[in-house]
């Protein structure tokens, strides 16, 4: 079974262990099902796991999760990679409305997470829709990102379109498509880097950021008339504030985004 897959049952049955534990015996047979999926999953393999996902409503339905998928991605024509996204589209949903008991801005943290698995699944699967080699796809990226053309290209073999890093993919591909939630994207991975690094003085250091912010009067500016040293920090302080707001609309807007102008340009 994929570590994905594997990791979002294993989250479902710990959520639901939780409510157990606080005495609610509604979740008693979700528990039982959803422990039954996960150990006839592991015993059949992969397979068995897509052949479920086929129906989202029933497995939404078997799990009682209050969300439902968001982007049913019926254009993307693998069934693998349909499937994963799914999953995944379904894990951030509950993210934000499902059982746990998120401590404050934890929701926000994984529904980034969850969203930035989706658009790195979807840029991974316009490459190689799009190019028929890793060569194809590299020198795509080369073209079109000018840092990874003069600082990576020439010391890096790509022999898979993973082995490009996201960041520099997702720059190429707006070089030509023009994806305008290009920039929230760049938040979302932000916040889901944010959230995997533990670090108890970061709040302090955004903190003192917000206040240069603030002093040197850079909100509303237009961020191309600032000097480089202050665009670093608008971009900063920018990527916080998003984090802090946690407006879980506007990363959904922008995932619906990627997948159209991904699938509309195959």
């Amino acid at each position: 079974m994929a570590t994905e897959t594997r990791n979002f049952y294993k989250s479902l049955i710990d959520t639901l262990l939780e409510a157990r534990s606080r005495g609610n015996p509604h979740y008693d047979d979700i528990y039982e099902n959803t422990l039954s999926i996960l150990v006839q999953a592991t015993a059949n393999g992969e397979e068995n796991i897509y052949s479920i996902l086929n129906n989202v409503a029933k497995i939404s339905d078997i799990l009682s999760l209050d969300t439902k998928i968001s982007i049913d991605y019926i254009s993307i024509d693998d069934s693998r990679t349909r499937h994963q996204l799914r999953l995944d589209n379904l894990a951030m949903g509950r993210s934000r409305y499902g059982l746990n008991q998120h401590t404050e801005g934890s929701s926000f943290d994984d529904y980034c997470r969850f969203a930035q698995l989706q658009a790195e699944e979807l840029i991974n699967f316009f490459y190689t829709q799009k190019f028929s080699t890793p060569v194809l796809i590299q020198q795509f990226v080369i073209n079109n990102n000018k840092n990874y053309r003069e600082n990576i290209a020439s010391r890096t073999v790509a022999n898979k379109v993973t082995d490009i890093t996201y960041f520099y993919k997702l720059f190429a591909f707006n070089q030509i498509y023009q994806f305008k939630e290009y920039w929230t994207l760049l938040q979302v991975s932000y916040v889901r880097n944010q959230a995997s690094h533990r670090c108890s003085i970061t709040g302090d250091k955004e903190d003192e950021l917000m206040c240069d912010y603030e002093i040197k009067q850079l909100p509303g500016k237009m961020r191309n008339s600032l000097t480089y040293s202050d665009q670093k920090l608008y971009d900063k302080c920018e990527k916080i504030m998003f984090r802090r707001e946690a407006d879980y609309e506007k990363v959904s807007i922008a995932l619906h985004a990627l997948y159209k102008t991904v699938t509309t340009n195959l």
